[in-house]
């Protein structure tokens, strides 16, 4: 978990239009904790998962894509449900620290 007074790292990939589309955190935190690359390319936004648990979609809220999809908050939190890639949403922040405090319990 990240502390206070830490500057954050932020990730940037290339997706869709997008040549440095922010995560908005260090994804290795995440990975490090197991989570991989679950990303589609028809997916509006990248994704990682764990464990075909959890799935976080990464939302960068300053793109057209996603302002046309009324997107707010920068990570999505997501329950798989089955292999069919069905999901129930747990929680959508702005605050990376939440998304890290809310995975270690649904692990």
């Amino acid at each position: 978990m990240l502390m206070k007074g830490l500057k954050m790292i932020n990730t940037t990939v290339k997706w869709h239009n997008t040549k440095n589309y922010n995560l908005g955190c260090d994804i290795k935190e995440l990975e490090k904790l197991g989570f991989v690359n679950s990303s589609f390319h028809h997916d509006l936004a990248p994704s990682y998962q764990i464990d075909d648990k959890i799935k976080i979609f990464f939302i960068d809220t300053n793109t057209d894509e996603m302002k046309a999809e009324s997107q707010k908050c920068k990570f999505v939190i997501n329950k798989i449900i089955n292999k069919d890639d069905e999901l129930k949403h747990i929680y959508s922040t702005n605050d990376f620290n939440k998304v890290l405090s809310i995975i270690s319990f649904h692990k």
